[in-house]
């Protein structure tokens, strides 16, 4: 059974005596109670009488609600009870819930005041639960509202004895328990029904009086502070039916082109092109679809990631008991939640890579290791399809040895392997990366720009625009720029092609008689748009010219690079110097190098090596690696590495830093 536990005023009853005591127990420092007792403490009220304020007075408990600290405090003043549950337990007062037979025990889950409590289901757990929560308000002043709280037990239970267990606990029982931090607890995929609240929701936020003052850069960028973030924590778990973003997409497509008293205008552009990326060229409001399935992706990429999560361990208990993450199928009957996390999975397996250590778990032909797909996709069919990486590597030297496949691979195939550095110490697992972040890890932003990018194919086309977008210029401009470079502005040639046919204003007709000046063309201030959307720099300044809109030619201002030469500097006493470098050229190859020098600069050792196809950052990394290994193999103490560049030396920092 589910015991949803509702407190009464809990934010207001909180006993500040009982807080402090609370944070001394767990060991926090005594300044910093103190400096909790001022934020506490500080706090006072007045209440307006006939519109007059009466006298200031102080509150003696409770915490501001919406105050930032509270739902902190709130939530290590919950973990008093989490300890009391958890002690009941041990000394089996109470029996928490197992999904399955294998799978750990839950007993509660509690963030902030949303608490929720899992026990079997039969009257011991009823009386010991009984005993906990009438002795914790007794120490905290909380008092468990029974009207609002309530009990959900299975199907299978009888009736009789679910009413009984609810007549023990004083609570109503319940069909669900109803939202838990914020969330309807969702028996199944979304319908109709259980999604109408949130798209309420979303069409309340877009619809308020103020929003109509908005010019259309306000409703883009109130557009992405709605709809993106507005149902992420269900994108997270579940992938959404398509009548659902569909109804979503029309809100915020009605709302980005209609006129400033609420009635819809024409849409110059299809909301597809609107929600490209903003270096494809759109506004980078985002693609619903492509935004659930990168939520889902992170979320299959933490479950792989950390196995010894409790919610990990359930859903392995429950659902893959036999197999790996990475291998696991979905079954006949499985929540639509954990089909929706396989989804994310498979999504993401396609742009994972093997790091390669110790080499056992990674087939040579079947596993992306060397290149971005298998070797099978490429070579086709293989006479041996068992062999592993380790297979390889010569144990000896820790080297390729790549005669066992060296018949079967093309030369270029050979040096994407050789170009792989291996582990000179004890190696750990091998573990899969993401090879489109720099770090590794799958991540929300860049699992979606990697979707748009398999999409579109190219981000060419976008980059012009992406460069005016992060200028410094009014969004409104910005926006009516983004429309003459799609060539969709509400001008007389375009209404024309949509069966508007607009006279021309007289203005223009007394201009042309008057002065023999020609109406502007489209043509005339796409070419000129285009020139402001290749300039590169900030500094270059752009014109019109003296007659009506005829665009003065734009010349970018020159750059210069100057050349700074950086001289060797002998390190101090007893210490030898090792200045390292990589780099690769246009083809692709790369190579590193390095010297050993004394503090009087005398020569102690050097190296040069070929590492195939790497990029400069591997590189110079890598040269860093080889030369503290020659550094040690000449038996040298004391080394200071120096590399031109930074990045390599704030990973190896970094590196030391979390070691």
């Amino acid at each position: 059974m589910v015991l949803k536990i509702d407190f009464e005023k809990a934010y207001d009853r909180l006993e500040w005596s009982f807080i402090y005591r609370v944070f001394e127990a767990l060991g926090f420092n005594s300044v910093w109670i103190h400096w909790l007792k001022l934020c506490i403490s500080s706090v006072s009220f007045q209440v307006l009488f006939n519109g007059a304020p009466n006298e200031v007075f102080y509150p003696s408990r409770g915490i501001l609600q919406g105050n930032p600290l509270s739902p902190y405090i709130f939530i290590i003043y919950m973990e008093v009870l989490s300890r009391i549950i958890n002690q009941g337990i041990e000394t089996k007062q109470i029996f928490g819930f197992r999904i399955y037979r294998q799978a750990p025990m839950i007993s509660h889950s509690f963030y902030a005041d949303d608490s929720m409590i899992f026990l079997e289901a039969n009257l011991r757990n009823v009386r010991g639960i009984k005993t906990i929560l009438d002795r914790f308000p007794s120490w905290s002043c909380q008092l468990v509202n029974t009207s609002k709280s309530v009990v959900v037990c299975s199907k299978n239970l009888p009736r009789r004895l679910a009413r009984n267990l609810c007549r023990g606990l004083h609570i109503q029982l319940g069909t669900s328990p109803g939202k838990y931090l914020g969330i309807n607890i969702q028996w199944g995929r979304l319908s109709h029904a259980n999604s109408t609240e949130s798209l309420v929701k979303i069409t309340n936020r877009l619809s308020g009086w103020k929003n109509k003052s908005l010019n259309f850069g306000g409703r883009d960028v109130l557009i992405k502070s709605v709809l993106d973030p507005s149902l992420n924590h269900l994108m997270c778990t579940m992938k959404l039916p398509k009548f659902i973003l569909c109804k979503i997409d029309k809100l915020g497509r009605n709302f980005l082109w209609q006129h400033w008293d609420g009635t819809n205008r024409i849409h110059a552009i299809s909301w597809g092109k609107v929600c490209k990326p903003v270096w494809f060229g759109g506004l980078g409001i985002r693609d619903l679809e492509f935004h659930n399935f990168s939520f889902l992706a992170k979320s299959s990429w933490r479950i792989a990631c950390n196995p010894d999560s409790l919610v990990v361990k359930l859903f392995q208990a429950k659902y893959h008991r036999n197999t790996q993450f990475w291998e696991a199928l979905p079954p006949s009957r499985v929540s639509w939640c954990w089909r929706s996390i396989l989804r994310g999975k498979e999504l993401i397996k396609t742009g994972l890579k093997w790091v390669i250590e110790t080499a056992h778990q990674v087939n040579i032909w079947n596993d992306s290791w060397c290149c971005n797909v298998p070797l099978s996709q490429i070579l086709g069919p293989t006479c041996d399809p068992s062999l592993r990486v380790s297979d390889l590597i010569d144990p000896g030297n820790h080297e390729w040895n790549l005669s066992p496949i060296s018949s079967s691979i093309p030369k270029s195939v050979q040096d994407q392997i050789l170009a792989i550095p291996l582990s000179r110490h004890v190696p750990s697992s091998d573990h899969r990366v993401w090879t489109h972040r720099r770090d590794g890890n799958v991540s929300v932003k860049s699992c979606y720009n990697w979707l748009a990018l398999s999409q579109e194919g190219s981000a060419l086309n976008g980059t012009k625009w992406e460069h005016l977008y992060k200028s410094r210029c009014p969004a409104r401009i910005k926006h009516f720029l983004w429309l003459l470079d799609q060539g969709k502005p509400l001008v007389r040639v375009n209404l024309s092609k949509r069966g508007l046919d607009i006279p021309v204003s007289p203005i223009w007709n007394a201009l042309v008689y008057a002065y023999g000046v020609q109406l502007p063309q489209l043509h005339m201030c796409l070419d000129w748009i285009h020139n402001v959307l290749s300039l590169k720099t900030d500094d270059a300044t752009v014109q019109w010219g003296p007659s009506i809109c005829v665009p003065m030619p734009i010349t970018p201002s020159p750059t210069f690079k100057e050349q700074i030469c950086v001289r060797w500097l002998p390190p101090i006493n007893d210490f030898v110097k090792l200045n390292v470098d990589g780099s690769s050229n246009d083809a692709g190859n790369a190579g590193i190098g390095g010297i050993l020098r004394g503090d009087d600069g005398h020569f102690l050792a050097a190296f040069a090596k070929l590492i195939y196809r790497n990029s400069n950052n591997v590189a110079e990394l890598w040269a860093i690696r080889d030369g503290m290994q020659l550094a040690r193999n000449i038996g040298i103490q004391k080394l200071l590495v120096e590399s031109d560049s930074q990045y390599a030396i704030n990973l190896c920092l970094q590196t030391y830093a979390s070691s």
